[in-house]
């Protein structure tokens, strides 16, 4: 019986290191909602408020392109501002310009021989993104949502990092469709993204 035991033990081991080694290989884990689930109901896998990565980018920089009907275009307009505003706030802390930390990101990167944070980052996308975005926007696109988000969960955490006027949290239910938002699966950032402000 403990033979049986261990012996079934090693193999679940073995199980999970040859998971592991896979899991290095293949990193793509945010993808796009497969058409059979969109088409049954495409309001609930769109974005509401905040675009969060490449997926919905196009959204609250052009009216009128895709995405739910009414005033959604207008809430994304104001959540590009928004995150403008908390980017400023966190470079205005680490006394950078976005181009200075930016630089500092790649550079981080690099040093940890994780490979160009570009191409690392758009490895995690199932979907090809070459075709539509360029390096220095998608680049750009994953240091201000990732700061977005960092400052987001620290204002979520302590509220006397919220400005008066911050519409995330002074006007109805916005926090609530933010929320929502940054659960879709569209609506993803590789997580290492989030990490690196912290460390530059």
């Amino acid at each position: 019986m403990s033979a049986n035991h261990r012996s079934g033990r090693d193999h679940t081991v073995i199980d999970i290191i040859d998971d592991l080694e896979k899991s290095k290989k293949c990193k793509k884990c945010i993808f796009r909602v497969p058409n059979v689930l969109w088409r049954q109901n495409p309001a609930a896998y769109t974005p509401d408020v905040a675009s969060i990565g490449p997926f919905h980018s196009y959204r609250g920089k052009e009216e009128g392109k895709g995405g739910k009907e009414g005033n959604g275009e207008k809430y994304f307009q104001l959540m590009e501002r928004v995150k403008a505003s908390y980017l400023k706030e966190i470079l205005m802390g680490m006394k950078k310009t976005l181009k200075e930390l930016t630089a500092e990101v790649i550079k981080l990167s690099d040093q940890k021989n994780e490979g160009e944070f570009d191409q690392r980052a758009r490895a995690f996308y199932a979907e090809p993104l070459d075709d539509h975005i360029s390096s220095e926007e998608f680049i750009n696109m994953m240091i201000v949502d990732g700061c977005f988000l960092i400052q987001l969960f620290l204002k979520c955490n302590d509220p006397k990092l919220r400005a008066f006027d911050d519409p995330v949290f002074n006007m109805d239910c916005m926090f609530h469709f933010l929320c929502h938002d940054i659960l879709l699966l569209e609506n993803q950032l590789p997580w290492f993204v989030n990490c690196y402000p912290q460390f530059v």
